[in-house]
């Protein structure tokens, strides 16, 4: 409530006869004083007050941390990078050697090649990465 509608209220009082005329110029001087007066130090707040947030070890902490957790992410990622190519290189050729059996201009003993080395490809890859290409 601003000082403004206070007094509008105090006067409201006065006029219904709530509060006598003495006790109105009290209040009045009262809530007038208030905003003559100048707020006692505890209500300006200090600079030690004003000062919030982490203190510079936490801040520390929490960049050291950062970097700690970006180092581990790349050092997994380059991990996983360098096994990703040959096995996708893999699949890819035992994609094209499925490709090659079924092609019609093969005669049969061609085609029983074919599968035979496409077969030992697959069961390579099963062995190397532990599941199907």
């Amino acid at each position: 409530m601003t000082d403004v509608d206070e007094l509008e209220r105090l006067a409201a009082l006065r006029d219904r006869g709530v509060l006598s005329a003495e006790e109105f110029d009290r209040a009045k001087a009262k809530i007038l004083d208030a905003l003559v007066t100048p707020q006692p130090a505890e209500a300006i707040p200090s600079a030690a007050k004003q000062k919030e947030g982490m203190p510079f070890i936490g801040k520390a902490v929490l960049v050291i941390g950062g970097l700690f957790g970006a180092i581990l992410i790349f050092s997994v990622m380059g991990r996983n990078s360098g096994q990703a190519e040959p096995e996708a290189a893999l699949r890819g050729g035992i994609a094209l050697c499925w490709k090659d059996y079924e092609r019609k201009s093969l005669s049969a003993s061609d085609k029983q090649f074919v599968a035979s080395t496409c077969e030992r490809m697959e069961r390579d890859y099963r062995q190397k990465y532990g599941r199907e290409p």
